[in-house]
């Protein structure tokens, strides 16, 4: 009680208390859990493990037997041997011996792809066919033996499964003690038994199959009555814990002798045999007992290690919990000058001066938002300037062409608004798609323009179908293959530029042809995959310059691409002093939604 009164008045004890409850309660409970969880997991996996053991072992071994019931059925059913054993020859004759050696032929026929095996055939007037030396065993003592009235009184087509008998066959006693039998009776249209065919196979190849298997587990098979056939010491015996299984089911833990065993069964498709496997209960007791006390010394050292941690660091945080409270208060009313100033070496100091930070962090954001709208309010002003500013030189420019044309020089006047216009779209940042027909009048200027500068002048002509007029295209697509044409195909000669544009089905195609100096193969191909190097690889966008003239024709290629996608495809024609033809085809698409009008001026 006087304990118990401390704790109640302590709150470090109270929280070492309630940490020590935390820890015991679950981990006690997950250790108990995770050792009932592991057993019945390792108890699944060894039953998992024996009945895939029992299964592969139950093939193996049905084919075996099924080898011994193919042979029977062979000689059942084989027309030669089959009118030999029901009209036998006289014994002695040469006949006889001639059917005798045709007989053991068809046996040893059928015996070729096994070893091991014995096959008996005994004729009702004694005559007997065998595959193996009469001076091992004569085949007429079968008749003594007391299981061969059974054989007798069975139908035709019934297999008599004798189970397993000490080996019959002199020299392979010390080498195979015992073997497994199957026999049928051979009746004729009367059901009168004219042969009895006897089969037997070693023991020990069941058994090698049995032990193949048999890795941390005892496999046995054994007969409808319990008996041991084959895969333990004891063959031909009763096994004594069979009644006990063979009523609980195809799983089961039972003791036997002073041990207790997870027993699996499965049965086989024929006579009634099952295969059994006993697995020692104290192997997956054993390994859960590891897995249990490594865990309960691994969780031991860390519950003790946490609780001496917790306590150490407990009595460190509660000493300036007091100043931090009032800390907290003072900043809850608004004082954000003051600071905790707490030293030392404990957590709460560094949450101490996480206050400190956070406050002198609130006043550095007062200020630089301070700083940030007196910034605001000088790029407001000078957005301003830089929208007065193009309208001022677009006035003069106006004023310019008014005055030239009033004097009578029209073509400069010209040239001047051909300047103004193409200024006006290149500061324009609004529109990203134009109408063709806005777009060829600004390259229109342009080329106005680049003739105006030309030694040589140029021609140009442009050929628009009426339904192309209207169609949508991104801005500045033209210019920079016209200045390519001027610049490298030309070379500042005479020539022509022509531009074509038409819709084709659900294809817009536009054209631009020049008639200077071409390229040669090598040149087209070089051009060929730069575009498609600059699309794959970005390499159009750092080559980008400020101004018309820098974009580029990788540029053009990228940007038509990065709108259409797959819907885009360009093609260069090129012959050395022919021209260049370069040739932009896009498919439709949801793209008309983005089109606005744009003023001329």
């Amino acid at each position: 009680m006087k304990w118990l009164k401390g704790l109640r008045s302590s709150f470090r004890k109270q929280m070492i208390f309630t940490a020590f409850l935390c820890l015991l309660i679950p981990v006690g409970g997950i250790m108990l859990f995770s050792s009932s969880l592991t057993i019945n997991l390792i108890k699944g996996r060894v039953v998992h493990t024996a009945s895939e053991s029992l299964q592969v072992t139950q093939l193996h071994i049905s084919n075996v037997m099924s080898n011994l019931i193919r042979i029977t059925n062979n000689i059942q059913f084989d027309r030669d041997i089959g009118s030999i054993l029901r009209y036998p020859p006289s014994q002695g004759s040469k006949a006889a011996i001639d059917m005798q050696k045709l007989v053991e032929e068809k046996i040893n026929s059928f015996t070729s792809e096994n070893t091991g095996i014995y096959v008996t055939i005994l004729l009702s007037n004694d005559t007997y066919y065998t595959n193996y030396n009469y001076y091992d065993f004569h085949p007429l003592r079968f008749k003594d033996e007391p299981w061969f009235s059974n054989l007798q009184m069975a139908d035709s087509f019934e297999t008599y499964w004798l189970g397993v008998q000490p080996t019959y066959i002199q020299s392979e006693r010390s080498r195979n003690p015992y073997v497994i039998t199957v026999a049928r009776t051979l009746r004729d249209i009367s059901s009168k038994p004219y042969a009895y065919v006897i089969v037997s196979v070693n023991e020990l190849q069941l058994r090698s199959i049995i032990e193949q298997y048999s890795d941390s587990q005892s496999i046995m098979l054994l007969s409808d009555q319990g008996v041991i056939l084959s895969g333990m010491n004891h063959i031909g015996e009763r096994y004594p814990h069979f009644k006990d299984w063979n009523q609980l089911g195809d799983v089961t833990i039972l003791n036997i002798g002073e041990e207790k065993q997870i027993v699996v069964t499965k049965n086989l498709s024929f006579a009634g045999w099952k295969l059994v496997s006993l697995t020692p209960y104290k192997n997956v007791t054993s390994q859960v007992n590891t897995i249990f006390r490594s865990n309960f010394l691994l969780e031991s050292v860390f519950v003790v290690l946490f609780l001496i941690i917790f306590v150490y660091l407990l009595r460190r945080f509660t000493k300036p919990v007091v100043r931090l409270v009032q800390i907290a208060s003072n900043i809850e009313a608004g004082k954000l000058s003051i600071r905790s100033n707490i030293k030392g070496p404990d957590e709460f100091v560094k949450l101490g001066r996480s206050f400190d930070t956070m406050l002198d962090s609130i006043e550095l954001m007062i200020s630089q938002i301070t700083h940030e709208q007196a910034m605001k309010r000088k790029a407001e002003l000078a957005m301003l300037q830089a929208q007065i500013n193009p309208h001022f030189l677009f006035n003069i420019l106006n004023a310019l062409r008014m005055r030239i044309m009033l004097k009578g020089d029209r073509e400069n006047a010209n040239i001047i608004s051909s300047l103004s216009r193409l200024l006006r779209q290149t500061i324009n940042h609004d529109l990203e798609f134009i109408v063709l027909n806005e777009e060829v009048h600004l390259v229109e200027d342009y080329m106005k323009l680049m003739r105006f500068t030309f030694k040589y002048p140029f021609q140009y002509e442009i050929k628009l179908s009426s339904e192309s007029l209207l169609e949508p295209v991104p801005r500045f697509i033209l210019q920079p293959i016209i200045e390519n044409c001027l610049i490298h195909g030309l070379k500042q000669r005479e020539g022509k530029i022509t531009i074509h544009a038409w819709k084709m089905q659900e294809k817009f195609v536009l054209v631009i042809q020049d008639d200077g100096a071409g390229m040669t193969v090598m040149e087209l191909e070089g051009l060929r995959n730069k575009l498609q190097l600059g699309f794959e690889n970005g390499m159009a966008r750092t080559e980008t310059r400020k101004g018309m003239s820098g974009i580029g024709l990788v540029n053009v290629h990228e940007r038509l691409k990065l709108v259409y996608g797959e819907r885009f495809r360009m093609e260069l024609e090129s012959e050395p002093g022919k021209g260049t033809v370069v040739k932009l085809i896009i498919r439709k698409g949801e793209i008309e939604s983005h089109v606005e009008g744009s003023a001329r001026g």
